[in-house]
């Protein structure tokens, strides 16, 4: 049931148990927005060398929910491995990206001199403009800049301590 605006009391109206039940529905809205969670555990981890934001896995990490008309918040994180230098990540909603032309964020590499550090943690949030009421698509996508292999740990298993499982959100907020 979506959210609806409050009945404004004026002194000496009577209650009515329609006016009490939308007060109920809108407590009962606001303690279970829509929400949908992707907790990854494949049988194997994710590769990419595309050098333009492609999705991670359409099937896998892509949520759908049906909105009131509010924002929504998105979440995602998971470990990465770049065999060049980084990768770039963004969230597509309804088919179009939040961030700009290399996504919201990037996990590059660094070099101090002595060597080259490759994997890192990968966690971005985002909050869209309101959505309209309705179904809406939100999925994670990544790029490698330079065409070298990014790898997302998707608890396939992988030895040293790279079992690791993504996990994406959605929250209508």
């Amino acid at each position: 049931m979506p959210y609806v605006t409050p009945y404004t009391f004026v002194a000496g109206d009577p209650l009515t148990a329609a006016q009490l039940n939308a007060v109920q529905a809108n407590i009962s809205y606001l303690k279970s927005p829509s929400t949908g969670v992707v907790n990854v555990n494949n049988a194997s981890d994710y590769t990419t060398t595309s050098t333009t934001l492609v999705d991670i896995d359409a099937a896998t990490l892509t949520i759908t929910i049906t909105t009131y008309g509010g924002r929504v918040q998105l979440g995602f994180t998971g470990s990465v491995l770049s065999t060049g230098n980084g990768a770039n990540f963004d969230f597509i909603i309804d088919g179009a990206q939040a961030g700009g032309n290399d996504g919201l964020i990037s996990v590059g590499t660094a070099t101090d001199g002595t060597y080259t550090v490759r994997s890192a943690n990968c966690s971005m949030t985002f909050t869209t403009a309101a959505l309209s009421a309705g179904s809406h698509q939100f999925k994670v996508a990544w790029k490698s800049p330079d065409g070298g292999t990014i790898k997302l740990w998707a608890g396939a298993g992988s030895a040293s301590g790279k079992d690791t499982h993504p996990q994406f959100w959605a929250r209508e907020v």
